[in-house]
């Protein structure tokens, strides 16, 4: 998983991290899915922060495009990788 990656970076490449998603969908709520992998990953809480935004597509009626970002000091990910490995 890119999370894993993530947590290996070292704090000369990366004073902070982050993961990106960015989805298109007319059938289902996007975020009631990324609400429960951010959970899974255990993500939705500290040291973690989240922004998101969504908008209409106005070439397809229907349609909405959404971005979601998760972002982490590098300085922490470390700890918070290996909590979060103790608890699976």
């Amino acid at each position: 998983m890119d999370l894993a990656r993530l947590a290996r970076s070292t704090p000369t490449s990366a004073s902070h991290v982050g993961l990106f998603i960015m989805g298109s969908s007319n059938q289902y709520d996007l975020c009631s899915d990324l609400s429960k992998f951010a959970k899974l990953a255990a993500i939705d809480r500290a040291p973690w922060e989240q922004r998101s935004d969504s908008w209409d597509n106005p070439h397809a009626p229907g349609y909405r495009y959404g971005i979601w970002l998760w972002m982490c000091p590098r300085a922490v990910l470390s700890d918070w990788w290996q909590q979060v490995h103790e608890c699976y």
